[in-house]
């Protein structure tokens, strides 16, 4: 993309990580009351989904309270396997497809499949931050700054979403915006591998 159209979509960018970075500040623990009604339906579509939402809470709660690295790193671990899981066998099944093709390199088929899988189950966050990273890793940041903005309105406490958007920030010259998502990252995860990527 030309410098014009890159940075007239992160000025509309910006403006909506703006806007969801102060919805993010005020979510608190018990966040899955306090999200719009259209986002719910992941959430409470079925038991499963509210034992794992249940879950999320249980694990954000103890990794702002870990011992260490090695404590937080595990419970990372439990949140990663609960954004990637799904009660819907369809779900999982082309997620282990997807990350299949992502891991051999192939990221324009990948991106066909996750284009698919979001189409058929738009409530399924990590549907669209794998989407995002694979933008970001083809350097098509204005897509993945677009999906960014999508895995946190379904999950406002995505430190790798977060994270991820500081990166392209940061990339761009917009620090102040890159160092207010990563510290946003870090209030969610205090123990966040790239915690001090921006200190001089």
């Amino acid at each position: 993309m030309n410098q014009f159209n890159f940075f007239n979509t992160m000025r509309y960018g910006s403006v909506l990580i703006v806007s969801l970075l102060a919805f993010n500040q005020s979510v608190q623990a018990g966040f899955s009351s306090q999200l719009p009604n259209a986002v719910k339906p992941i959430i409470q579509s079925d038991q499963g989904d509210i034992l794992r939402a249940k879950r999320l809470d249980v694990m954000f709660a103890s990794l702002k309270v870990a011992e260490n690295d090695q404590n937080a790193r595990k419970i990372e671990q439990t949140i990663w396997q609960l954004w990637m899981s799904s009660d819907n066998r369809t779900v999982n099944q082309m997620m282990q497809v997807i990350m299949a093709t992502r891991e051999s390199g192939d990221y324009e088929e990948a991106i066909n499949l996750l284009d698919d899988l979001i189409s058929q189950y738009p409530n399924y966050s990590e549907g669209w931050n794998q989407r995002a990273t694979i933008y970001y890793l083809m350097g098509d940041f204005e897509a993945s700054v677009l999906d960014v903005a999508q895995t946190l309105k379904l999950e406002p406490r995505h430190f790798g979403a977060l994270s991820g958007l500081a990166v392209m920030l940061w990339k761009q010259g917009n620090y102040d915006l890159a160092k207010k998502s990563l510290n946003e990252a870090v209030r969610i995860n205090p123990f966040l591998a790239g915690r001090s990527m921006f200190d001089e």
